[in-house]
């Protein structure tokens, strides 16, 4: 009975702590991703890579204030890297040691992409193309650079630019 008890007590004991020890010999990676004038960035997707396989350990993004964590890294040589839209992809190679905690800082430099014109045009009702009178609005690579310093997204930047045009948030009519 007492046997019993105590192989009992025993496995309960090992199945608690095994846990706490696999996590004890982890490394965690916190950081920040900023841009060229030290401004945070959000939504930058981070990958953790193991740099002998190529293998994808951990994947994250940033929060609003450009921070991010990734827990639990198994000790190793990985390659962090980070990308966004609009910006040149950055790439850090680190070693991760048990039960350490690693701050790292990236910076993202600003890439812009060489854009022709967007050309949209609309209507409320089925009509063959040959038969449109529409309105047309055309936005030159000028006009798409001086609304990238403002915003990002292509959708908030056709809203501000092209009369009439409201985007969409899932309803039938255009009203609301």
């Amino acid at each position: 009975m007492r046997l019993a008890q105590f192989l009992l007590s025993a496995c309960l004991l090992l199945t608690c702590a095994a846990p706490s020890a696999v996590h004890a010999q982890s490394a965690d990676l916190r950081g920040t991703v900023t841009d060229a004038q030290d401004r945070p960035i959000p939504s930058v997707n981070l990958v953790l890579e193991r740099t002998d396989a190529g293998e994808q350990i951990a994947g994250t993004s940033t929060t609003v204030d450009g921070t991010f964590r990734i827990d639990a890294v198994p000790p190793g040589t990985y390659r962090l890297v980070a990308s966004a839209v609009g910006y040149a992809k950055a790439t850090q190679t680190m070693t991760l040691e048990a039960n350490t905690q690693r701050r790292v800082s990236l910076r993202l430099e600003s890439k812009s992409y060489g854009l022709d014109e967007v050309v949209v045009s609309a209507t409320r009702t089925r009509e063959a193309l040959g038969s449109v009178a529409s309105s047309v609005s055309v936005l030159g690579p000028q006009d798409l650079q001086s609304q990238s310093a403002v915003t990002g997204d292509l959708g908030d930047m056709l809203a501000q630019t092209v009369p009439g045009l409201a985007p969409s948030n899932g309803s039938l009519s255009n009203f609301g």
